[in-house]
């Protein structure tokens, strides 16, 4: 240990833990049906249609044009693609705070 931070010392840097990618988040569709597009844009071409209750993976998320948008995975069908935030609920939208 002695060692190591005498290296540390000498060299002046030292090596910090970042943390990998985030987990996914569990969610589910939160309205009737739920157009999941190619990218984060309602123009964006159709990749799929979550229904209301099915459950999917949040593994990105962010603003466009003044909208919050989710990247997600569908649990059953493996579809991949954005819908916007508001249409899915998620742990902490019932806790009462937003990650996404």
């Amino acid at each position: 240990m002695a060692t190591i931070l005498s290296v540390i010392a000498l060299t002046g840097s030292a090596v910090v833990a970042t943390a990998g990618p985030a987990a996914a988040m569990d969610c589910r569709i939160d309205i009737e049906a739920a157009v999941i597009r190619s990218h984060p844009n309602p123009d964006a071409t159709a990749m799929g249609i979550g229904y209301r209750g099915q459950t999917c993976q949040v593994t990105d998320s962010r603003y466009v044009d003044g909208a919050r948008w989710a990247e997600i995975r569908m649990d059953k069908s493996d579809v991949k693609g954005w819908v916007k935030s508001a249409h899915l609920w998620t742990e902490d939208h019932e806790i009462g705070t937003r990650l996404l």
